[in-house]
């Protein structure tokens, strides 16, 4: 079957770039491969977010308050495809076999899939987060799990940053998610959350679990890859 892996962009493009850690990354990705594709859908991190916090300052002027988010989305999206660029050039130098060309379409990535052994990609089209494009290419390629790889250690009642009594949630349904992130709909360009609305709503309707766990921890990230037990949130309807 073939392995959808989100990776957030906090995880792979932090504030300090780590050449180690991408490198460790890049080894650990190569060692989950086998018969079946791996996918991997790369967030924007901390590029993506200065980038668009710039772009946005073009409607700083009162005379010309409208924001226009889905152009503001088109400079995320870039630097999501920039850090897919640079996993897959890791990759390559550990010798892994991965389509150097980043797919800017989740049916283009199915298609290299045939071909490779990792399809490395970021963000697709404005109003789609790399959440979303992980869930359509799922359901593109008959995946029956996403693992969104994350800066948090699973789902959690509440924002345990601002909520000491938040707890994590380690199995839960997508109408329960849905509930905690306030509902389905995109909001704007750069914005942050364990998987957004959109995303959530692809999988409920296709019926796709999802697995969410620290992407910083790769022994417990290949657990969760593999269908193991893990430490973590798995979202399913009926969970």
């Amino acid at each position: 079957m073939p392995t959808v892996l989100t990776l957030g962009g906090s995880i792979l493009a932090p504030a300090d770039p780590d050449p180690a850690h991408l490198r460790s990354v890049a080894g650990r990705l190569a060692s989950w491969t086998g018969d079946a594709p791996l996918f991997v859908v790369v967030g924007g991190g901390v590029p993506a977010r200065d980038a668009i916090g710039l772009a946005r300052q073009a409607w700083a002027d009162p005379a010309h308050p409208h924001v226009d988010e889905s152009l503001l989305d088109r400079v995320g999206i870039q630097a999501t495809r920039l850090n897919a660029q640079v996993l897959a050039t890791y990759l390559h130098a550990v010798g892994t076999d991965c389509a150097l060309r980043v797919p800017t379409s989740t049916a283009e990535a199915a298609e290299l899939g045939i071909e490779h052994a990792v399809v490395v990609m970021g963000g697709t089209d404005p109003g789609h987060s790399t959440d979303q494009v992980g869930a359509e290419l799922a359901q593109r390629v008959g995946a029956p799990r996403v693992v969104v790889a994350t800066n948090v250690d699973g789902v959690y009642s509440a924002d345990p940053r601002s909520d000491p009594e938040a707890h994590r949630i380690d199995e839960l349904t997508y109408d329960q998610l849905k509930v905690i992130i306030g509902g389905t709909d995109w909001h704007q360009a750069g914005q942050t959350g364990v998987i957004d609305g959109p995303a959530v709503a692809l999988l409920s309707e296709a019926g796709i679990e999802a697995r969410v766990c620290d992407g910083k921890d790769l022994d417990n990230l290949e657990k969760a890859v593999r269908g193991e037990p893990f430490s973590g949130s798995t979202v399913r309807e009926g969970a």
